[in-house]
C-alpha cells in the first residue's frame, strides 16, 4: 500500500492590468449568504460541519470556546461531503475524512488547523467506514487487489501519522468488513462469518463465535443483537466478552425491524424505524425493558414514520405519521400509559424537538416555536427575519454549556448557526460561515430607462442606467412577497413586468415600490389564481398564460398588469375540470394565438384547436377531430399552423400544415420524429435527430446532407444566414443557400445564447487558463468577434456566470466574485466596440480609484473621482480581513505594521466599489 502526503493546492493569485478601458462596474448588491450547513458533529469544544460556498463544497470547523473558525477544501470542488452522515474523525486540532479524487479513487484527506489539506491515505478500490475511536485514534477499512480479479480487505488503526497507521486485520477474500461499535477500549467489527474485537490498549485481536448481522443496539456499554429462533420469533443476546454471548429474552413475534434506530430512556431502549416512504406503512416501535427483560410493541398497527424522540421529567415522547399521513404525538408516562399530546402546531406537526430551559423548542407552523409544558401554550420566537415557507427554520439543535444552538435560516444571514437569546426570546447569529454567496442577480428586464432584476431570491432592484447605480424597489417585508421564480417573468412593452412568486402568485412591477404588488395571495383565499406553466406569452402589450383556480381548473388567462385587465379568456371545460392545453408562442399567427386542448376523460372537448385575439368573445374553438388524437402546434409558416396529429394509443403520427381560415390541410413528409420546424429564406425547414431538410413549393421534402448534423436547433437569422446550434456536439452551424457548414467547432451551452439588435451573444470561459478568463462572443453580419473580459479589480478565480443579458448596448452579468459572491457587473458595449473590425479586443473594468505608491512600504494613498465617504478594508491574499476604517482621499495610510506580501484593498466611496491589489515590499 502506498501512503501519500500530497499538497492539494497552493494559494496563488494572478493579476492583470491594462491601459485600455470601457465603462464597466462591479456592484456588491448584498453580503447575504447561505452555508447550507449539514453533518453537524460536536467534538470537545469544536463544531464540525460541511456546507456550501459559492458552487464549491467545503468542510468547516468552528471552535465554540475560542470563537475560531477554520475551513478546509477551499479550492476543490469534487469532495463528496455534501451528504448526511459524512465519515470523518478528529485528532487534536486536525481532521481526517473520506473523499474521492478527480479520478474516482477513494482517499483519506488530512486537514490541519492552518487550513492546509493533503492526501493521507489512498487506494484504487475502496475505503469504508472511517470511525472515530477516541481522542487520539481512528479506524478505517480498505479494499485491495489480489492479482487481476480478486480483492481482499484490511482494517487499520491510525493516530493521524504515517508511522502510527497500522494494519491490524486482513482477510483472504472480499468479505464486506463492517465496523460495529467502539465500547471502552475495544473496537467490534465483522468479517466473513465471524465477529471480532480489537483491544487498543493490549493490541489483542479476539475472535467471536458468530457473525452479527441481525438488528443490534448498544446499551450499558454492551452490544445487543437479535437472532431468529425455531418458533419463528427472535431471541435477544448480549455480548459480554470474547466467545461470551448471553441470551437475555425471547420475543415471540417475527421482529419486523430490519435495522433499527434506538433511543435509550432510563432502563428502557426504544427500537424503531423511520420509514419516510409515502407508499409503505411498515414502521413499528418496540420497547425493551432491561429491568423486566421484556420486549413489546408500543403501537400494534404499523405507521409510516416514527421520529422526534425526546424525554422530559421521566416521560418518553415521540411522533408518528399514520397511514393517512396524519401526524400524531405521544408520550409514555411512568406507568407505561400511551397518551396523545397536542403541541398546538398546524396539523400537529413538529420538527427537531429539543428540551431546553424547561421548554420544548421545535420547528412548526413554518417558524421557530417553544411549547411551554406548564401552560400548554405554543409561543413563537420574536424573529422578524424568518423566511416563511421557504426553508426549514429549525435544524440540528444541540445544547452546549447551557446554551441552545441550532441551524436556522433567515433573510439576513441565509442558513447558518444560531443560538437562543433568553432575554429577548429571539435567535442570535453565532457566525456567518458563508459570507460569499452573494445576491445572485437574475431576470434582467428593461422598464423605461431602468433595468429591473431580482436578487437575494426575494428582493426586486432597479438599476438606473443614467446614474449607473441600483436601488431597492421592493423589500419582501413591505408586501410579504417572500421569493420569486426567475423562470416566470414577462415584459409588457417595457412598461411593466409580470412575475410569479414561489407560491405561484401573480405579481406585477412598473419599477416603483407603489407599482409593485401581488394581486391575490394564496393565504386563506380559495379564489387564488395560480401560474400553472412557465409559458408567459407576449401578446398585444399583454401576457397570455395558463392559470389555475379552484373551481375552474387550468384555463387560458390574460393580463395587462392591472386588476381589471387580468381575467380568464374562456372556461373551455365547464366546472373545476381543466382543459390541459398546450400553449406557447409558436402558435402566434396573423395577430392571433392558436393553442390546443386535450381534457382527460372528457371526449366532448377532446382534440380541439382554439384561437384567441385576447378577448373573451374572440376566444373560440376552431377545429375538432373525432378520432381522439393529441395535437401539438410546432409553429407557423406563411398562413399555416404546423400541427402534429398523433393517434391515441398508437405510434402513428401525422405532421401537416393547417390554414385556420380556410381549413386547408397539407400533409408533410418526415423521417422519424421531427422536433424543430422553422421558416428561413421563404422555405419551411425541419430538423430531426441526424438529418435536416426543407420543403419545396410543392411541399416535397428535400434533404440537406451533412455528416455532422446532429440535433440542430435554430438560434437566429442574421443577414441572410441562419445560425443553428447542435444539442449533441455543442457546435454552431450556419445555413445559407440550402447549405450547412460548421461555424464554431467548440462545445457551447445553448442557454448562453442571447439575441439583441441583429447580434447573437454568448459567453464562454477558457479551459486552458483554468476558467479564469471570460470571453464575450458576438455573432453578426461581420462574423464572429471575441472579446476577453478582464476583471482587473479582483482576485482571479474560477469564473461562474449565472445569468447575463444585453440591454441598450450594456451587458449585465451575474458573476461570482471571490470576496463577495455572485454579484452584478455591467459592461458598456459602446465606444466603438460593436462597430470594430478587429477580431479580438479587451473589455476592462473601469477603475474609479487609484492606489499609490504600489508597491508600497510604509504607507499608501487612494485617489478617487468622488472624494467623500471613502471606506477602506484590507484583506490578505486568502480573503481574511485585516482591518477596516474610513479615510479621506489622498490621505496617507500607515502600513508599517503589515508584513511583506500581496494584499487586497476594498474601496467604497458610496457610489462605486472596487478591489485593488497592493504589494507591500
Amino acid at each position: 500500500m502506498k501512503n501519500i502526503y500530497t499538497s492539494l493546492f497552493l494559494l496563488s493569485s494572478i493579476f492583470s492590468f491594462s491601459q485600455n478601458s470601457l465603462d464597466s462596474n462591479f456592484f456588491d448588491i448584498s453580503k447575504k449568504g447561505d452555508s447550507e450547513l449539514k453533518n453537524l458533529k460536536r467534538s470537545n469544544n469544536q463544531l464540525f460541519f460541511s456546507g456550501k460556498e459559492f458552487w464549491s463544497l467545503n468542510f468547516g470547523r468552528y471552535d465554540l470556546e475560542t470563537q475560531k473558525f477554520v475551513t478546509y477544501n477551499q479550492q476543490k470542488e469534487n469532495y463528496n461531503l455534501n451528504y448526511e452522515g459524512a465519515n470523518y474523525a478528529t485528532i487534536n486540532k486536525d481532521i481526517y475524512y473520506l473523499n474521492k479524487n478527480e479520478n474516482g479513487a477513494p482517499e483519506i484527506i488530512h486537514g490541519s488547523e492552518n487550513g492546509n489539506i493533503e492526501v493521507f491515505f489512498e487506494t484504487p478500490t475502496r475505503i469504508s467506514e472511517l470511525k472515530q475511536f477516541d481522542k487520539t485514534n481512528f479506524f478505517f477499512a480498505s479494499t485491495h487487489y489480489k492479482g487481476q480479479s480478486q480483492t481482499f480487505e484490511r482494517l487499520w488503526i491510525s493516530d493521524g501519522t504515517i508511522d502510527g497507521t497500522k494494519n491490524i486485520f486482513e482477510t483472504d477474500t472480499y468479505s464486506s468488513l463492517e465496523l460495529l461499535a467502539t465500547i471502552d477500549d475495544v473496537l467490534y467489527f465483522t468479517s466473513g462469518n465471524k465477529t471480532y474485537a480489537f483491544d487498543i490498549k493490549s493490541n489483542q485481536l479476539s475472535e467471536y463465535f458468530s457473525y452479527i448481522s441481525n438488528p443490534k443496539f448498544i446499551f450499558n456499554n454492551k452490544i445487543h443483537y437479535f437472532t431468529y429462533n425455531t418458533t419463528g420469533g427472535q431471541d435477544l443476546y448480549v455480548i459480554n466478552g470474547p466467545n461470551s454471548s448471553e441470551k437475555v429474552t425471547s420475543f415471540n413475534e417475527n421482529f419486523y425491524i430490519s435495522q433499527p434506530n434506538y433511543y435509550i430512556h432510563g432502563d428502557n431502549v426504544y427500537l424503531y424505524t423511520d420509514n419516510r416512504d409515502i407508499f409503505y406503512v411498515t414502521s413499528y416501535i418496540y420497547v425493551y425493558n432491561s429491568t423486566n427483560k421484556t420486549i413489546k410493541k408500543i403501537i400494534n398497527n404499523p405507521v409510516r414514520r416514527i421520529n422526534n424522540m425526546f424525554d422530559y421529567n421521566g416521560e418518553f415522547y415521540f411522533s408518528t405519521d399514520t397511514e393517512d399521513s396524519k401526524s400524531i404525538n405521544y408520550k409514555i408516562d411512568e406507568n407505561e400509559n400511551l397518551i396523545e399530546v397536542n403541541y398546538k402546531t398546524t396539523n400537529n406537526t413538529i420538527n427537531n424537538p429539543i428540551v431546553y430551559d424547561n421548554k420544548l423548542f421545535l420547528g412548526g407552523n413554518n417558524q421557530i416555536n417553544y411549547y411551554d409544558f406548564a401552560t400548554e401554550e405554543l409561543k413563537p420566537l420574536n424573529d422578524s427575519y424568518t423566511q416563511i415557507g421557504y426553508y426549514t427554520p429549525f435544524q440540528a439543535p444541540f445544547i452546549y454549556k447551557d446554551e441552545l444552538y441550532f441551524v436556522s435560516t433567515d433573510d439576513l444571514n441565509g442558513q447558518e448557526l444560531f443560538k437562543y437569546n433568553k432575554t429577548k426570546n429571539k435567535k442570535d447569529i453565532v457566525f456567518n460561515y458563508n459570507t460569499k454567496a452573494g445576491s445572485s442577480p437574475h431576470g434582467f428586464q428593461k422598464i423605461d430607462n431602468n433595468v429591473l432584476f431580482f436578487a437575494n431570491e426575494n428582493l426586486l432592484y432597479k438599476f438606473d442606467t443614467k446614474e449607473n447605480k441600483y436601488d431597492l424597489v421592493l423589500d419582501e417585508n413591505q408586501n410579504q412577497i417572500k421569493s420569486f421564480s426567475f423562470d416566470m417573468i414577462g415584459n409588457i412593452n417595457n412598461k411593466k413586468i409580470i412575475f410569479s412568486t414561489n407560491n405561484f402568485e401573480l405579481g406585477v412591477s412598473d419599477g416603483t415600490s407603489a407599482g409593485t404588488f401581488v394581486f391575490d395571495k394564496r393565504e386563506n383565499n380559495e379564489n387564488f389564481l395560480e401560474f400553472y406553466t412557465t409559458n408567459l406569452i407576449p401578446f398585444n402589450n399583454k401576457i397570455i398564460f395558463q392559470g389555475k383556480t379552484k373551481y375552474k381548473g387550468v384555463e387560458p388567462w390574460i393580463t395587462d398588469g392591472t386588476k381589471e385587465g387580468t381575467f380568464m379568456l374562456k372556461d373551455i371545460v365547464d366546472g373545476y375540470e381543466s382543459s390541459i392545453f398546450d400553449i406557447n408562442k409558436k402558435g402566434l399567427l396573423n395577430n392571433k394565438l392558436y393553442f390546443t386542448t386535450n381534457p382527460y376523460n372528457n371526449p366532448s372537448y377532446s382534440n380541439s384547436i382554439y384561437e384567441t385575439d385576447g378577448t373573451k368573445d374572440g376566444t373560440k374553438k376552431l377545429h375538432t377531430d373525432a378520432s381522439n388524437d393529441i395535437k401539438l402546434i410546432f409553429g407557423s409558416f406563411k398562413d399555416y399552423l404546423i400541427i402534429l396529429k398523433k393517434a391515441f394509443n398508437s405510434n402513428s403520427s401525422e405532421y401537416y400544415l393547417f390554414n385556420p381560415i380556410s381549413a386547408e390541410k397539407i400533409n408533410l413528409e418526415y423521417e422519424h420524429s421531427p422536433s424543430i420546424y422553422f421558416e428561413f429564406e421563404n422555405k419551411l425547414y425541419c430538423s430531426e435527430y441526424n438529418s435536416m431538410y426543407y420543403f419545396d413549393e410543392n411541399y416535397k421534402k428535400i434533404n440537406i446532407t451533412n455528416e455532422n448534423t446532429i440535433d440542430l436547433v435554430n438560434i437566429a437569422a442574421i443577414d441572410n444566414t441562419m445560425y443553428l446550434y447542435s444539442k449533441s456536439n455543442g457546435f454552431i452551424y450556419t445555413l445559407k443557400n440550402n447549405k450547412l457548414e460548421i461555424f464554431n467547432e467548440k462545445y457551447l451551452n445553448k442557454k448562453e445564447f442571447k439575441i439583441y439588435n441583429e447580434n447573437i451573444y454568448f459567453i464562454d470561459t477558457s479551459v486552458e487558463e483554468q476558467y479564469e478568463t471570460a470571453y464575450l462572443n458576438i455573432i453578426n453580419k461581420n462574423g464572429l468577434k471575441k472579446y476577453s473580459i478582464n476583471f482587473n479589480n479582483e482576485i482571479k478565480d474560477f469564473i461562474h456566470i449565472e445569468d447575463f443579458k444585453v440591454i441598450d448596448d450594456v451587458l449585465y452579468l451575474s458573476k461570482n466574485n471571490k470576496l463577495y459572491g455572485q454579484e452584478l457587473y455591467t459592461v458598456n458595449l459602446t465606444n466603438g466596440l460593436l462597430g470594430s473590425n478587429d477580431n479580438t479586443q479587451q473589455i476592462n473594468i473601469k477603475s474609479n480609484f487609484t492606489v499609490y505608491p504600489n508597491p508600497a512600504s510604509d504607507f499608501f494613498k487612494v485617489k478617487s473621482e468622488n472624494n467623500h465617504n471613502l471606506s477602506i478594508t484590507i484583506f490578505d491574499i486568502n480573503g481574511k480581513k485585516i482591518r477596516s476604517f474610513n479615510a479621506k482621499a489622498e490621505e496617507q495610510i500607515n502600513i508599517k505594521d503589515l508584513s511583506k506580501g500581496i494584499y487586497i484593498i476594498h474601496l467604497d466611496n458610496g457610489l462605486n466599489k472596487e478591489n485593488k491589489k497592493l504589494i507591500i515590499k
